[in-house]
């Protein structure tokens, strides 16, 4: 295993409460943006000429809103509901652009179950407290039969943080 961070939770659907929540908060970089082009392809210039993003309305270049959502992605695999999460669906509304050297909370919240997976809304807000990303979507947690054999095996302590 390498020293890449590990989950630190692992919940199933039972152990899920509806209203359970988790955040982050993280400051956006030239670095995060850079990355996130080079993974995606996504090179348009509002992200990455100064030039180009001068002549728009942010006057600036802003990151990628999806960025937003790789926040999500780290929140759902890594704390709720964590190891062995599947994501199913997502929608966003991005509501503002992000910025670097801006801070920004990211956070997911249960809304609801069904007897296969959880719902749950999600956003992420700016240092002043604005809405910049909004949404929902749908997660598959690790099933209980998998968790129980991890921890019979003594596998489910070394996969955790």
């Amino acid at each position: 295993m390498s020293d890449r961070p590990k989950p630190r939770a692992c919940y199933t659907l039972n152990e899920l409460q509806i209203g359970q929540r988790a955040s982050l908060t993280f400051t956006l970089t030239r670095r995060d943006i850079d990355l996130f082009g080079e993974v995606s392809g996504d090179y348009n210039p509002l992200h990455f000429d100064p030039d180009y993003a001068a002549t728009t309305l942010f006057k600036e270049c802003i990151g990628h809103g999806t960025i937003l959502q790789g926040k999500v992605s780290q929140l759902l695999g890594v704390d709720l509901p964590g190891l062995g999460a599947l994501w199913g669906r997502q929608q966003a509304h991005f509501k503002g652009p992000i910025r670097i050297g801006h801070t920004y909370t990211v956070w997911v919240e249960i809304a609801a179950k069904t007897d296969r997976f959880a719902t749950y809304t999600c956003g992420a807000t700016d240092g002043d407290g604005a809405v910049v990303m909004e949404g929902d979507g749908d997660i598959f947690p690790i099933p209980a039969k998998v968790k129980a054999k991890l921890a019979e095996s003594g596998a489910l302590a070394k996969l955790l943080a």
